[in-house]
């Protein structure tokens, strides 16, 4: 899917600022800018356009924020069980609505000199699973008489199109092969009452999560970055990209795969899951049952 970039927003006053937890941010206002500034809808129909015709299929922009725009106006605001309203940016509702494999961020300037024009541009695939920068290319179109912004657009970014998608394809192939990578967080709940450490059937509870992503993740990919008697935090998790029925697999999937493992005998654990973006969820581990 094709966003414009934070820098973008910025210098055309797509910004506000918000409260997070105490400390004031900025956040970007995505939705406003794609439905009040027709320019954005040309070029990311542009950029759409130069994608199809190489064989990629674009999500449009315009119709994750009005689906965003619709749950709003069914349930205006979301809360939590105390009262509290769960803080989440336009850029994570956009990518929960979407769920694209990779966003297009996308600059342009238009430059003018008597008559003449051309833009300046950048465009920056981001994999919103990491928020790792996949591929980038820049530069400057030739200098035309045309005012439309997204024949401009076409003429600079068309020269070096077809390296740009070939860095996204060797990317999906990867994904293919290798899996997708994201976070997976274990925790314990205060009322749990026992530790990880603790053994079930002779074997210690993080010794049996460990297995499980051993057995679950492609080709047993994964890092154990920290473990505790009361945390595990695992890194560069490789899932796949489909589960056994042919469905999209996502972290929440995923993970919620483990949560039922768990669940069952012999182990009998209730646990909690908790997404935290596309590529990260905690689970809590509560009672044994």
């Amino acid at each position: 899917m094709v966003f414009p970039s934070k820098i973008w927003l910025n210098e055309n006053g797509y910004t506000h600022n918000v409260d997070m937890n105490g400390q004031t941010q900025t956040d970007y206002d995505y939705i406003r800018a794609v439905e009040s500034n027709s320019n954005l809808g040309l070029v990311i129909q542009a950029i759409n356009g130069l994608f199809a015709d190489r064989g990629f299929t674009l999500k449009n922009m315009a119709d994750a924020a009005a689906s965003i725009q619709k749950r709003a106006v069914r349930s205006a605001a979301i809360t939590s069980a105390s009262g509290a309203k769960v803080q989440r940016s336009e850029l994570d509702e956009l990518n929960a609505q979407a769920k694209s494999d990779i966003n297009i961020n996308v600059y342009w300037k238009v430059n003018t000199l008597g008559p003449r024009k051309s833009i300046t541009y950048s465009l920056e695939a981001i994999d919103p699973y990491t928020s790792k920068s996949i591929a980038s290319t820049t530069g400057t179109g030739p200098q035309s008489f045309t005012a439309e912004l997204d024949v401009l657009l076409k003429e600079a970014v068309v020269e070096h199109m077809d390296e740009f998608t070939s860095r996204l394809q060797q990317y999906f192939d990867d994904l293919f092969a290798n899996g997708r990578e994201v976070s997976v967080s274990i925790g314990l709940l205060d009322s749990s009452g026992f530790t990880l450490e603790d053994e079930i059937d002779g074997q210690q509870i993080i010794d049996i999560i460990d297995g499980w992503m051993a057995q679950n993740c492609v080709k047993g990919r994964y890092n154990m970055t920290d473990a505790t008697d009361n945390e595990i935090n695992f890194e560069q998790v490789r899932i796949p990209l489909y589960d056994d029925n042919g469905r999209a697999l996502d972290t929440r999937r995923f993970v919620n795969k483990l949560r039922s493992f768990l669940a069952a005998p012999p182990y009998n654990l209730d646990a909690k899951l908790e997404n935290e973006g596309l590529g990260s969820a905690m689970l809590y581990i509560g009672e044994k049952k």
